[in-house]
């Protein structure tokens, strides 16, 4: 098959091998196959054979293969295999390349002790007498002439008795061939379930790369699907803050705008600014005395005490009490408190609130409670003060309404946010 193929490659042909297989080019390719023995030429079996041989040695050249089937065969198995170790030790020292078959015992115990040759054999299924074309490198063949002929239904008192006759004539180089034999088809065994096994790896890894692609492809279109959203909704904040500040605008160039008309649009482009709504700002941590900035009355304080997820802040002469979302750190100082001289006497704006409730008012009553209360807060030095008049009817508000679009005092007003009390309470920013 070796000499068929090279034949074959070095003719330009395909040749049946594996993908990746090297075949080597030769100057010569030196065959002697089959039992050409001739009565005419008085040729005995081992006469035929070594005619060839001793062709083959006259022609070699360094770069010849050299395929010899039984060498030393059809004589005395002592002799003949004197002989082919000798053939072989000058084909070997010569640079040839050689595959020869042999069924001598000391060919197989020559080639194990020599590093430049390697024992082969072409497995053989004993329990059906086939042949399985599986090369095994490293193991010498076994003839199994007993086992066969067993199989065969040769008398077992024969089979017997060869087996007898054989363990007396094995060596322990034979013994120790033999050990070796079966654990090489041990190990022989465990290769191909090795290669089986990394064969099945790596269609699993490949398999797992897939899934890894597939899945970096799909995390890739989440990605640019939410930054295509993120965009979407920035330009359509964007558009939000630039149609407030127009409103803002047009609302200023008419002569009748109201302050707290004002104020509300302001607190919707606050709310609607990226900038203060900033995760960053939710994950500060606040310390007492540090100065922060409150979005809904658009006002500077000072933190005077802190409690769970509360705050406490100082706006003037009133303190407030906010959660960490309304508010943002700042550098900016609170407005100084002025500190007044304590007149001999009651003070009415030591009492002052910044909180004024108007729950079960009558319409009439506002009024006089409004005057009372702003005068205080005014003279507070209040910057910003509250007014309770729930939801109701609406005739309370109503009457908030009417008596804050008069006031000297009052500069915009608006409705409470959430956490304020919406609708329901009225916040007044004072001049």
């Amino acid at each position: 098959t070796v000499g068929l193929l090279t034949c074959m490659m070095q003719s330009g042909l395909f040749v049946p091998c594996k993908e990746n297989s090297k075949l080597a080019v030769f100057d010569n390719v030196f065959v002697d196959i089959g039992d050409e023995q001739s009565i005419e030429q008085s040729l005995s079996t081992f006469s035929s054979h070594m005619t060839k041989v001793i062709n083959i040695v006259n022609n070699l050249t360094l770069n010849s293969l050299v395929l010899l089937d039984e060498l030393g065969s059809g004589t005395d198995p002592k002799e003949g295999s004197s002989l082919a170790i000798s053939i072989i030790e000058f084909l070997k020292n010569r640079g040839a390349r050689s595959i020869i078959t042999t069924h001598y015992t000391d060919l197989k115990s020559y080639a194990f002790n020599n590093k430049d040759i390697c024992n082969a054999s072409v497995e053989f299924n004993i329990e059906t007498l086939e042949p399985t074309y599986k090369l095994l490198m490293g193991i010498p063949g076994r003839s199994n002439a007993i086992e066969i002929s067993k199989r065969l239904g040769l008398d077992l008192r024969i089979i017997e008795d060869a087996k007898k006759r054989l363990e007396e004539n094995s060596s322990d180089v034979q013994g120790l061939m033999n050990r070796l034999d079966d654990e090489t088809v041990k190990m022989s065994n465990i290769k191909d379930t090795l290669e089986h096994k990394i064969s099945e790896y790596n269609q699993l890894t490949a398999e797992v790369e897939k899934i890894k692609l597939t899945l970096q492809n799909e995390h890739d279109k989440i990605i640019k699907k939410a930054h295509l959203e993120a965009k979407q909704i920035i330009e359509e904040a964007k558009d939000n803050v630039t149609n407030l500040f127009k409103e803002i605008d047009d609302l200023r160039k008419r002569a009748d705008y109201k302050d707290h008309e004002l104020a509300d649009l302001k607190y919707l482009a606050r709310n609607l600014d990226p900038k203060q709504n900033d995760n960053q700002i939710f994950d500060y941590t606040y310390k007492i005395g540090e100065h922060v900035y409150i979005k809904s009355y658009d006002k500077t304080g000072v933190i005077t005490k802190i409690k769970k997820d509360k705050y406490e802040v100082s706006i003037g002469s009133f303190t407030f009490t906010f959660s960490k979302e309304e508010m943002s750190p700042t550098n900016k100082p609170a407005a100084a408190k002025v500190q007044k001289k304590k007149p001999v006497g009651t003070n009415p704006v030591n009492n002052a609130s910044y909180r004024c409730d108007l729950r079960g008012y009558r319409y009439e009553e506002v009024s006089s409670a409004l005057d009372k209360f702003i005068d205080q807060a005014y003279m507070a030095n209040s910057g910003i003060i509250q007014i309770i008049h729930g939801f109701g009817t609406g005739a309370v508000r109503n009457a908030v309404n009417e008596y804050l679009k008069t006031s000297p005092y009052v500069k915009s007003y608006r409705y409470g946010a959430e956490g304020e009390g919406l609708n329901g309470v009225t916040v007044v920013y004072l001049k």
